[in-house]
């Protein structure tokens, strides 16, 4: 899925997704932040951390964060082994 699909289904159940990245040392280090903005106020539900070898599959991830009341998200993404998540 493109970065710009994800945003635009995010934008249809009224969050946020920013996405940010930055490349140093041969490695890619990203920041995964899901949001929703009522009345000038952002509210922060999940965030992911973590970084990968530039070219290479697979990454390591360093925080994965889901407040407790925070609303559903999966978007109903089939993430393969499902582990309770998607379809």
């Amino acid at each position: 899925m493109k970065v710009e699909e994800l945003e635009k289904l995010a934008n249809s159940i009224g969050l946020l997704i920013k996405i940010q990245l930055r490349e140093t040392l041969g490695l890619c280090f990203f920041r995964i932040v899901i949001a929703e903005q009522k009345d000038n106020i952002i509210k922060i539900w999940a965030e992911m951390k973590g970084w990968t070898y530039l070219n290479k599959q697979g990454i390591q991830l360093d925080t994965l964060r889901i407040l407790s009341k925070a609303p559903c998200f999966c978007f109903g993404i089939n993430m393969g082994n499902n582990y309770g998540l998607g379809n």
